[in-house]
């Protein structure tokens, strides 16, 4: 594999979205937490022994009203790791299935505004910051 087959095909931002996640056909649920999030997928964090296989489907609702559009409510399990022992806490990526034209215009700007954050914070160095030593 070569770094280009190494980049990401879209831009991916850290965050804390709260889910509620069910294993499709199946009993298992629970509550996550999208770690990071970008238009194709995220990292979702979830409570629990084991992770689900892979290729399961997870169907997704976030817990805030305000970050429902923002959440796709179908995504393949692509990876998962694992809780070291005694953390009880499993890390997973998800690719999203089905997802409206809403929801992907709605990550879309979720993720340019955070990457524009990000930009405006590293535009701060400290040679631009006062610390109040002009006194």
């Amino acid at each position: 594999m070569n770094d280009q087959d190494k980049l990401r095909r879209h831009t991916r931002v850290r965050d804390d979205i709260p889910v509620l996640w069910q294993i499709e056909g199946a009993e298992a649920q629970g509550r996550g937490v999208l770690r990071n999030i970008s238009v194709s997928g995220a990292m979702i964090e979830i409570k629990g022994l084991l992770f689900p296989g892979k290729k399961k489907v997870f169907l997704l609702r976030a817990e805030e009203p305000q970050e429902a559009l923002m959440v796709p409510q179908r995504a393949r399990i692509v990876w998962g790791k694992n809780p070291p022992a005694g953390n009880g806490y499993c890390f997973g990526g998800v690719e999203f299935e089905q997802m409206s034209a809403e929801t992907r215009a709605e990550i879309e700007r979720h993720v340019h505004r955070r990457m524009e954050s990000l930009s405006q914070g590293m535009g701060m160095g400290i040679a631009d910051r006062n610390f109040g030593l002009d006194r």
